[in-house]
């Protein structure tokens, strides 16, 4: 290659040029030569574009607009010691890597260039510049890793705020680091910002973030202005850097305030908070003495007219409903003690009622029954669950019986088998069947069987002594005139021969 450093331009005229030839440079006006490496001479025309030139083996190879290049007349063309290759147009200058061919267009600031290059090829300069000139102007810039020269003084500042469309003026704020005040309906903006720096040629790429908002950097090309629409009210911090692919700017920022409407200000939120608290608790302290009063009411005539039931249901269990109630009260659980309290009046007025007659239907005595399981169930917090079965014939026939007649035995099972035990899966079936004239009753608990409740009442120690499994089974035998076989009580055993509960079954003769 030796043998063309002096000789370029003669031995490349030779080659007329022709469109499309391999063996012919693309154009007669040729503007600058360069080599490239060995085997390879940068070309540059006048509207033929580069061409590429192998000297051994004799072929051109051409780059026109047409492949990418920014324009088809180079003038002056010169490779720097990063291996980029420089170039300029009629008015911009180029770097480019013949192996990807990607062109970068330095930027040269409005106004710096008044006329066109011409073929004044590039000189480099001992302080690491290169040298090229206009026909009207001389230009002077850093190449490769001497970027950093020219972008050691550079800055980015915001050069406008607009708010919707209307600037707001906030270089006496950005200087003093004061946030921008904005109010709630200020929140369409738009910030402004340039890159300031009159001696750097090459295009800028901006990035920019607003926290909160952004995630990350938002990259944006030479377009220098950012807008955000709908802003929440809240703090928050714009930030903007520059970059040109060699080096990155610091970064610039400045803070926005925008604030919210007064109702929703934290002092609006606790104001307003504390009156409602305020009314909630005078509502709320009202309806206790309310309920309170009534249910102090509701209680005194439960327990006067309790007072004569005693014969009938035990005295122990309205205690203990009564208490619950009072508790649910105090505990304002208001729904679940209205409920009680509703369930417990409907109770009391069945067995009021009920307690008229010597002996009341069958179907109604159930219902009754039913009343006190599900405030037993209330009471005990669901802790057992109970079934019961009647018969069609009991449901349509006439069959009468005492009020209440199993209901000591009832509660027998459910506070001293069922609430005994430890596992959860606690059950009451109750069945009633008639046959010839027989009224039957099945009451079957899931419980811990009659000698293991013996021993936790030995161990609990109750203060009440009921009564009512005696009188209950001195009633069925007077109302079946003393017949045998009135009422039956079975220990219950698993497949190991261990208790599993207790079923209890009563006759009654049909007296309808």
């Amino acid at each position: 290659m030796k043998q063309f450093d002096t000789e370029k331009r003669v031995f490349i005229a030779a080659y007329l040029p022709e469109k499309d030839n391999r063996h012919a440079v693309s154009s007669s006006s040729i503007e600058g030569i360069e080599e490239y490496d060995d085997s390879t001479l940068l070309i540059g025309t006048l509207y033929g574009g580069l061409n590429f030139f192998n000297p051994h083996k004799k072929i051109f190879s051409h780059l026109t607009t047409k492949d990418g290049l920014p324009a088809n007349s180079i003038h002056a063309i010169k490779k720097d010691t990063a291996g980029y290759v420089w170039f300029t147009t009629d008015y911009d200058l180029y770097k480019f890597k013949p192996a990807d061919k990607k062109f970068i267009r330095l930027n040269i600031n409005p106004g710096a260039i008044n006329s066109e290059f011409n073929n004044v090829p590039f000189y480099p300069l001992q302080d690491g510049r290169w040298l090229t000139a206009t026909t009207a102007e001389m230009i002077c810039f850093y190449t490769g890793n001497n970027f950093d020269k020219n972008n050691s003084s550079r800055n980015i500042e915001i050069t406008g705020l607009k708010v919707f469309d209307s600037y707001l003026p906030i270089d006496s704020l950005l200087d003093a680091g004061t946030a921008v005040k904005l109010n709630y309906q200020e929140n369409f903006l738009t910030v402004e910002f340039a890159l300031l720096d009159f001696s750097n040629l090459q295009q800028p790429n901006y990035y920019y973030r607003l926290d909160a908002v952004d995630k990350d950097w938002v990259s944006v090309g030479a377009k220098n202005f950012a807008s955000y629409t709908n802003l929440e009210p809240g703090q928050y911090t714009f930030m903007v850097k520059a970059g040109d692919g060699t080096a990155t700017t610091p970064v610039r920022s400045f803070k926005i305030n925008i604030t919210p409407p007064f109702w929703k200000t934290t002092s609006f939120t606790v104001i307003t908070a504390a009156f409602i608290g305020l009314l909630i608790f005078w509502l709320f302290k009202r309806r206790i003495k309310t309920v309170r009063h009534e249910a102090a009411l509701k209680q005194q005539i439960s327990e006067t007219e309790m007072m004569a039931l005693r014969a009938q249901m035990n005295p122990h269990f309205i205690f203990n409903c009564l208490n619950s109630i009072d508790n649910l009260i105090q505990v304002d659980e208001k729904e679940k003690a209205t409920l009680y309290l509703a369930k417990f009046a409907k109770l009391i007025r069945a067995i009021l009622e009920n307690s008229k007659n010597n002996v009341v239907p069958c179907w109604k005595d159930m219902e009754t029954l039913k009343l006190y399981l599900e405030l037993e169930e209330l009471r005990c917090d669901n802790k057992f669950t109970y079934h019961i079965n009647i018969a069609d014939e009991i449901l349509n026939g006439d069959y009468k019986v005492p009020p209440l007649v199993i209901q000591p035995f009832v509660e027998n099972a459910i506070h001293h088998g069922l609430l005994n035990k430890i596992e959860a899966d606690k059950k009451l079936m109750i069945s009633v069947t008639a046959v010839n004239n027989h009224i039957y009753y099945c009451i079957e608990d899931n419980g811990v069987g009659r000698e293991k409740a013996g021993e936790y009442k030995k161990i609990n120690k109750p203060v009440y002594e009921s009564m009512g499994m005696q009188i209950t089974t001195d009633r069925i035998n007077l109302f079946n005139q003393y017949k045998s076989g009135s009422v039956k009580i079975t220990d219950l055993v698993d497949s190991n021969n261990q208790p599993c509960g207790t079923k209890v079954e009563v006759a009654l003769i049909n007296q309808s």
